[in-house]
């Protein structure tokens, strides 16, 4: 018992009502400097109604110090604290209630992670926990102020300051430690006890399903790239890595609280850089990881400034084109330069260097027009490869441009292929043709799984009569022959070619019609796909009918070691937007009849349905180790599908 009154002795009333009254004048101090820090009137405030409630509380803040701190309070011989009256009392249990009241409405849970309603809903805002920080210390010390009822002497000042202060102190922690949970947005990195000893054949075939994963809600997913042991799935908040053979997670890194994420998968599917901007951070500064993807142990992170900073042009816009893991490319367009590419390094964002149409004597060389990623441009590894094409500067007058001779057949233009250190800029090699009628093109084409071969460079002209060019990435020596069977003549190709489907170091997949099999008028011969060898050699073909795919649907063609794979999407005429996802097969060396469709369960939901019974360009198919993954681009929910044999 003496115990219990010596702990009740020394928590006096009016301590408590000074400890209190620090609360309020903190909170109302906080609120006017949150005035001065914010433009409050341009600011998008969680708080509802834009943040007025804030005001209120500064309001009923100020009538709860008006009713407790009377005048009586400052005088020197005040005499011990005295209860209130009941009239103030009442007033201030209810201030008290009327402040509850206003930090329940003023709190927004899109402003913390933890009581967002999802992730897409979370919206961190600086200036709305600030001023709710205010409320809620308001709050809390006409609480105090009301549960002790008492009116308090400022002397003596030991008994009055100290606990003043505190009540202050404690405001600073509210701000401090509630504006740091308003920024915490937790990183989601799993990593599975057991990998496979060993990465899965690539099927050589594909008949059935063998396994689905289902994309978390809300997110969607951006690509699939082959990885160590099966698919890397770069989504629109990380990246996971999944099991070819099973399907089953081996490892993720996700941020679903982000705003800004963009994944990019190098070093032949060994490496992911995970670049994100949190959306509290208001530095503009981007946050980034690279990721082993054979362990998903995480190798470094970092933190690079933002490209544009105060002071730069304000019309200036800046967009990602390709990343590897030691630069990436963006493109630049402002007032004063123009548009153009820039190519900086990936731990600092320092600009390295930037490509340009060179300058030759006696010739003018053009882009056509300037550089577009995946067309005349190409980040690949560690190399930046551009094209352009070049004419004697005599063929050029007043009423002739560039574009107009490449329209002039009489006279080719020169196709060059470059390749540059990605780092220093250097050039590496370059290769020039004299005889190309159009500006070339560039991409890295994957090769057939299931062979030794190793990417090459493809280059090709505008027309399906120009001859496709597989050059090696190391020094741009031509790997592939063509066959003779498909080529009108050294410059061209015949009429029944359609394009490369997919071509490797060691051998290529080209795609023709049969004309053979056309009578006259007949328009609808077969399409047939053609396994070469590096010596340019037919080695197998696949045969499939006209009428089984949509001729906008063929560019979506994947070459196995044993098949073709087409990806499609059959629209339904359900009127509810509904298409079935399927996969046509084409064996080789079986005949026209051994085509087959691997129809899928589960309908895609999809906003803009195809015509003609069909959607095309959102249905993709990945070979990787363990299956074939296959996926539905633009749906609401989707879901990565693995094709086995």
């Amino acid at each position: 018992m003496k115990n219990e009154s010596r702990v009740t002795s020394r928590i006096r009333p009016e301590t408590v009502s000074w400890v209190g009254s620090g609360l309020v004048s903190g909170g109302i101090l906080l609120a006017a400097v949150d005035m001065v820090r914010f433009p409050l009137m341009e600011e998008k405030l969680t708080t509802p109604d834009g943040g007025l409630w804030w005001l209120a509380a500064m309001f009923l803040g100020a009538i709860v110090l008006c009713v407790v701190l009377r005048r009586d309070t400052w005088e020197r011989q005040a005499g011990p604290a005295a209860r209130l009256g009941r009239t103030r009392t009442v007033l201030l249990l209810a201030m008290s209630v009327s402040l509850l009241y206003v930090s329940y409405t003023a709190f927004s849970p899109t402003a913390f992670s933890w009581t967002a309603e999802d992730p897409q809903s979370y919206f961190p805002d600086a200036a709305g926990v600030s001023l709710w920080t205010a409320t809620l210390a308001i709050t809390l010390g006409a609480i105090l102020m009301a549960a002790t009822a008492h009116q308090p002497r400022l002397r003596p000042l030991p008994g009055s300051v100290p606990p003043m202060a505190g009540g202050l102190a404690l405001v600073l922690l509210l701000e401090f430690g509630l504006g740091a949970a308003s920024l915490y947005q937790p990183t989601e990195h799993t990593v599975t006890d057991a990998f496979p000893d060993t990465p899965a054949p690539v099927p050589g075939d594909v008949s059935e399903v063998g396994w689905e994963w289902e994309v978390p809600q809300d997110v969607s997913v951006w690509g699939v790239e082959p990885g160590p042991f099966g698919p890397l799935l770069t989504l629109e908040d990380g990246v996971v890595a999944l099991d070819g053979s099973s399907g089953e997670v081996l490892w993720s890194y996700r941020h679903p609280y982000d705003s800004r994420v963009h994944v990019v998968v190098s070093d032949g599917g060994t490496r992911a850089l995970v670049t994100r901007q949190p959306a509290a951070d208001r530095s503009g500064d981007h946050h980034v990881t690279e990721i082993d993807t054979v362990t998903g142990g995480i190798l470094r992170e970092f933190t690079v400034p933002p490209l544009l900073e105060e002071g730069d042009d304000e019309d200036a816009r800046v967009d990602f084109l390709a990343g590897a893991s030691e630069v990436s490319l963006y493109s630049w367009q402002d007032t004063d330069e123009g548009p153009r590419v820039r190519v900086h390094a990936v731990d600092s964002n320092e600009e390295l260097w930037f490509p340009t149409v060179p300058e030759l004597q006696g010739l003018i060389c053009s882009n056509f027009g300037g550089w577009q990623s995946g067309e005349n441009l190409l980040l690949h590894e560690d190399q930046v490869l551009i094209t352009y094409s070049c004419a004697d500067e005599d063929r050029l007058d007043e009423d002739t441009t560039f574009q107009d001779l490449s329209y002039d057949n009489s006279e080719p233009l020169t196709g060059v292929v470059a390749a540059f250190d990605a780092r220093t800029g250097e050039e590496n090699w370059i290769r020039e043709w004299d005889d190309t009628d159009t500006e070339l093109s560039i991409s890295v084409d994957r090769p057939v799984p299931g062979t030794d071969s190793h990417p090459v460079i493809v280059a090709q002209g505008r027309y399906r009569s120009d001859v496709p060019r597989a050059l090696d990435p190391g020094d741009g020596s031509d790997t592939l022959e063509l066959p003779p069977e498909l080529m009108d003549s050294e410059s061209g190709m015949s009429r029944d070619f359609e394009h490369i489907v997919r071509a490797g170091s060691e051998g290529t997949v080209l795609l023709s019609h049969d004309s053979a099999a056309r009578g006259d008028g007949d328009e609808h011969e077969p399409f047939l796909f053609h396994r070469v060898s590096a010596s340019g050699e037919i080695i197998a073909t696949a045969e499939m009918p006209f009428s089984t795919v949509f001729l906008d649907q063929l560019p979506e063609a994947v070459a196995l070691e044993d098949a073709v794979i087409i990806p499609r999407l059959e629209y339904e005429e359900t009127g509810t937007q509904e298409t079935i996802p399927a996969v046509v097969v084409i064996p080789y060396d079986a005949g026209p009849d051994a085509v087959r469709t691997i129809r899928f369960d589960e309908p895609e939901f999809t906003s803009y349905p195809g015509t003609h019974g069909a959607r095309t360009g959102d249905h993709r198919a990945i070979p990787v180790p363990g299956a074939v993954v296959t996926y539905v681009k633009g749906t609401e929910t989707t879901i990565v599908r693995g094709l086995v044999g």
